[in-house]
C-alpha cells in the first residue's frame, strides 16, 4: 500500500491553520486540524494537583495548569508508594489520554504510557504483553527474539505492537532502551518538579501519523512549512537511514528543501519542502472541496445513492439513501449494492470526521439476514485499518447497524470550532 503524508498551511475563515493528511493510494484516509497556537495536549505528562474528590464519581478533579482541569477515575488508580486514599491537595503525575470532547473534560491517566513504532512502555502492569492482532506463531517468534532484547528485570509495563514483526532486533533493542530511558527520566524528574510543570509534550500530528504508519508503504512527506520540515526531518534521521552518499555542492543546497531516507527495508522515502509561489499546498491537493465534503452533511455514491451524517450530543447518525441509484435492478440487488459502497465509505467517513462513540448506521433494509450479517462483516473488514479500533456491534431489532470508536481525539467538526474560537 503506498502512502503519503501531507502538512499544509490552511486558512479556516482568516484562521491560519495546519493541515495534516494522511493519504493511502492517493486517497485522504486521515485529517488533523491544529492552530498555530495550539498545544499538544494529548499524550503530555504534567505534575498535577488534586483540586477536588467526588466519591459519587469515584473521580478526582485535577489541575494541570493555571485554568485547566482534567477528569481522572479513581478505579484502578495505582499509586505508588501510597496507601492512603486520593485527597484534595495531592500532588500526582498524570498523563492526557483524551482530548476535551464536546462539554467534557480532558480524561486523564495515571498509568503513564509512552508509544514507540514498535513498542510501548507504561508506568503500571509490569510484564509483556503482545498486541491481539498478532497470530501465535508471531508471538512465539517474537518472545524468542525479545529473549536477547529484554534486559534481566525491567520495571515497567511492556505492550509489543503488531508491526513489531517487521522490526529487526537492533531496532527493537535500540527502541527499547529510548522509552525505558525516557520512562525513567520522566518519573525520577517529576519527584522533584513543582506542581503544574510539563514533563513530557505530546506527539505532534505529523509525527504521530509517521509513528502510527510505521513508515510502511511511505513513499513521500511533502510540507510548506519549514519548522514542520525541521522536525521531520529530526525525527527521520533518528528513526530512518539516510541516504549514505557523500552530497555534492549542488546536492547540499537541493538537500536543504529535499531529502532521501532508506528505511530498514531498504525502501526509499522522500521528504519535501514546497515552495511553488504561483500555487498554495493546500490547493494543489484541493483541500478546500475536501473540508467542504467533510464539514457538509451529504456524502455521494458511486451507484447514485448517498450518505447523510449527523452528529448530536450523545452520538453520530448515518443514514443510508438510494437517491438516484438505478431502480431497474431486483430491490434486493439494488439495497446489497448500495449497502456494500455506503459500507465502504462510511468507515472511510467515520475515520476522517473522527467520529468517535456510537456510531449509528442506517442501511437499506434487506430481507435476508444473512445477506445483513455478511454487510456487518464487511463493514468491520473496512473498518480494521482504524487505528482508534472502530467496531461493530450489532444491528438492532429495527436493523439499525451500531459501531462503537473510541473517544479519543476532537471530532473534525469540534476541531474548527476551536480554530475559530480562537484569539487571532
Amino acid at each position: 500500500m503506498s502512502r503519503k503524508i501531507v502538512v499544509c498551511g490552511y486558512p479556516i475563515k482568516g484562521k491560519p491553520a495546519l493541515a495534516s493528511i494522511l493519504y493511502e493510494e492517493e486517497k485522504p484516509v486521515e485529517i488533523a486540524l491544529t492552530g498555530n497556537k495550539d498545544e499538544n495536549l494529548l499524550g503530555s505528562i504534567f505534575v498535577g494537583k488534586v483540586e477536588k474528590v467526588d466519591p459519587g464519581l469515584s473521580a478526582a478533579f485535577v489541575q494541570i495548569g493555571k485554568d485547566r482541569t482534567g477528569y481522572l477515575a479513581l478505579s484502578g488508580v495505582q499509586l505508588s508508594g501510597r496507601k492512603q486514599a486520593v485527597k484534595a491537595g495531592d500532588e500526582l503525575l498524570v498523563q492526557v489520554e483524551k482530548e476535551a470532547i464536546k462539554q467534557k473534560l480532558p480524561r486523564l491517566t495515571t498509568n503513564l504510557s509512552l508509544a514507540g513504532r514498535y513498542l510501548v512502555f507504561t508506568s503500571e502492569h509490569k510484564g509483556i504483553n503482545y498486541s491481539r492482532k498478532l497470530s501465535a506463531g508471531q508471538k512465539a517468534e517474537l518472545k524468542a527474539t525479545l529473549e536477547t532484547v529484554e534486559p534481566d528485570s525491567c520495571p515497567y509495563g511492556v505492550i509489543i505492537r503488531t508491526n513489531a514483526v517487521e522490526a529487526e532486533k537492533a531496532e527493537l533493542q535500540s527502541e527499547w532502551r529510548e522509552l525505558e530511558a525516557e520512562m525513567t527520566r520522566i518519573l525520577t524528574t517529576g519527584k522533584s518538579r513543582t506542581c503544574y510543570s510539563c514533563l513530557y509534550t505530546g506527539q505532534k500530528e505529523w509525527i504521530r501519523m509517521l509513528r502510527q504508519c510505521a513508515f510502511r508503504g511511505l513513499d513521500r512527506i511533502v510540507t510548506d512549512s519549514p519548522e514542520v520540515f525541521a522536525d521531520i526531518r529530526s525525527y527521520m534521521e533518528a528513526h530512518a537511514e539516510a541516504m549514505t552518499e557523500v552530497p555534492s555542492r549542488a546536492r547540499r543546497k537541493e538537500m536543504e528543501t529535499s531529502l532521501d531516507f532508506t528505511l530498514g527495508n531498504g525502501a526509499p522515502v522522500r521528504l519535501d519542502l514546497y515552495a511553488d509561489p504561483m500555487i498554495s499546498l493546500y490547493k494543489l491537493y484541493n483541500m478546500t472541496t475536501l473540508m467542504d465534503t467533510l464539514l457538509g452533511r451529504q456524502v455521494h455514491l458511486p451507484s447514485g445513492g448517498f450518505l447523510v451524517i449527523e452528529q448530536t450530543e450523545a452520538f453520530a447518525a448515518i443514514d443510508v439513501n438510494t437517491g438516484r441509484a438505478d431502480s431497474g435492478k431486483s430491490r434486493e440487488k439494488l439495497a446489497l449494492r448500495i449497502n456494500r459502497e455506503a459500507a465502504a465509505e462510511a468507515a472511510r467517513q467515520i475515520r476522517l470526521r473522527q467520529l468517535s462513540g456510537t456510531i449509528l448506521i442506517d442501511f437499506i433494509n434487506m430481507s435476508d439476514p444473512a445477506e445483513e450479517k455478511a454487510l456487518g462483516e464487511y463493514l468491520q473488514a473496512k473498518l480494521s485499518g482504524d487505528p482508534l479500533g472502530a467496531r461493530v456491534i450489532d444491528f438492532t431489532a429495527l436493523h439499525i447497524c451500531e459501531v462503537t470508536r473510541t473517544k479519543q481525539v476532537r471530532s473534525l467538526r469540534e476541531q474548527v470550532d476551536a480554530i475559530l474560537a480562537t484569539e487571532s
